[in-house]
């Protein structure tokens, strides 16, 4: 069965439940962010050519975060993709659209593509499931550093404490593969892009991610 026959059949079973017509909605409609959904078909992942640009949904890229583009789905809603070859299963949020290539129907951010281990062949086979809604970010943080052992991330965030940058925290990442150091708690892009810049001023390299709260 074909990913778009898949689709739609998801969202006519969803609908009849609300009660509604499906007779004349498209593969391209926009869906709601209705639990169970299920959309099977070729997924793919960019974002490091585009990271710091705004996407669709006004965030700035960020390869390190678990998001996804997805043409039609809400911005905010969460899904759990799960590859067909290995069964091996993510979750992400929807904050741009796409892809445009024809027969895709998900592009991960790099971060999400390396979990789900398909960063070397680029295209994979997945079904995508909608999970619900988790809204929007509504806070940012500026990441300096990501490290395979605790001890090197300890360094970092001591260095940028010594900075008078305000508080450090060092965490796993979702995969616990690195741990991240992080300074946290910017309302806006622009007040957590002027410590970035701060800081790469003094040798840092820093980048400002998003941050559910």
């Amino acid at each position: 069965m074909g990913w778009e026959r898949t689709w739609i059949l998801a969202g006519a079973f969803a609908a009849l439940a609300a009660g509604c017509s499906t007779s004349s909605r498209r593969a391209t409609d926009p869906l709601p962010a209705t639990p169970g959904l299920v959309q099977v078909g070729e997924i793919s992942w960019y974002g490091i050519a585009e990271r710091g640009r705004p996407t669709a949904s006004g965030e700035a890229m960020d390869p390190d975060a678990m998001t996804a583009a997805h043409r039609t789905l809400p911005f905010g809603t969460a899904v759990e993709v799960t590859l067909l070859t290995t069964g091996r299963t993510i979750e992400v949020r929807i904050n741009d659209r796409g892809p445009f290539i024809r027969g895709r129907i998900l592009d991960l951010s790099h971060s999400a593509a390396r979990e789900l281990g398909i960063v070397r062949q680029g295209v994979a086979r997945a079904s995508v499931r909608v999970l619900g809604h988790v809204g929007p970010v509504r806070a940012f943080a500026v990441q300096v550093g990501a490290f395979r052992n605790l001890s090197g991330a300890e360094r970092r965030a001591a260095a940028l404490e010594a900075e008078d940058v305000g508080a450090v925290n060092v965490a796993p990442d979702r995969a616990g593969r690195y741990y991240q150091v992080r300074i946290p708690g910017f309302r806006t892009r622009d007040e957590a892009q002027g410590v970035a810049r701060q800081l790469e001023s003094r040798g840092y390299e820093a980048f400002v991610v998003s941050v559910p709260l």
